[in-house]
């Protein structure tokens, strides 16, 4: 085999390795950040400040002999309150500091 093309074959090789271990590092810290999600899977949006949720569910309204679901239907989420991570909260900060200090 001609030594450029085993060069040019080995970075490729090397370069993918790389590529998959930052993708890999990358997913797993978006995956350790907190996400105020409530146990019905919506998120703290769906909830106004903290009560009933807002989102729909799709739950299965009929059945075939063997118990799999053949129809489906959209119905209102039945979680009462937000039970979640409690989100950051919001501050306001001005653009530009007051000259007179």
């Amino acid at each position: 085999m001609d030594p450029i093309t085993l060069l040019i074959g080995a970075g490729i090789f090397v370069g993918g390795m790389l590529v998959g271990r930052v993708t890999r590092r990358a997913k797993t810290a978006i995956e350790k950040t907190p996400r105020p999600i409530c146990t019905c899977t919506h998120g703290f949006g769906s909830h106004e400040n903290g009560n009933r949720c807002q989102s729909s569910v799709k739950r299965a309204i009929s059945w075939d002999e063997w118990q799999n679901p053949l129809h489906f239907d959209w119905q209102p989420c039945a979680c009462t309150s937000y039970d979640g991570p409690e989100p950051l909260p919001r501050s306001w900060v001005p653009l530009e500091l007051p000259k007179e200090l």
